[in-house]
């Protein structure tokens, strides 16, 4: 049983092996925890009951200086604590992304990014564009492509 849904725990949004190499802790602000308390309800569980599996968040909150020193969006989500980086246990990046794709559930954004993990954005009281696109590197540079391919 999770303190944010039935099954994540707000620990899980604060991890981070750079931060904690750096000896430095991620605790977010009221505001933020209130964004996580969104994603987590609207989102992150549909989509755990959606899979049916096991769910590892492998990026949630990034305060502004991680998300600076790893090179992140300057717009990132993630700084507002309105977006996450996930992997369902035992299933594909693009087959979780698929299933998300056909279910109910809304979100702002949905990237599907190196085929390695899902990100997944939630912006509370705003219309979500349930944009989705797929993330390749291609000769080292990030490209976006729009839908899943």
């Amino acid at each position: 049983m999770g303190d944010l849904s039935e099954n994540f725990s707000l620990s899980e949004f604060l991890v981070s092996q750079t931060a904690a190499r750096m000896g430095r802790e991620l605790v977010p602000t009221k505001k933020q925890k209130n964004y996580l308390v969104h994603l987590t309800r609207k989102v992150m569980q549909p989509v755990r009951e959606l899979v049916d599996s096991p769910i590892i968040i492998t990026s949630g909150l990034r305060p502004e200086w991680l998300n600076r020193l790893i090179g992140g969006s300057e717009t990132s989500q993630h700084m507002k604590g309105q977006a996450c980086d996930f992997v369902v246990v035992g299933m594909a990046p693009i087959e979780v992304c698929k299933a998300i794709e056909a279910s109910d559930i809304k979100f702002d954004q949905m990237i599907c990014e190196f085929n390695k993990w899902v990100h997944i954005s939630y912006f509370p009281g705003l219309t979500m564009r349930n944009e989705i696109l797929t993330a390749r590197s291609c000769d080292g540079i990030t490209q976006y492509s729009n839908g899943l391919d």
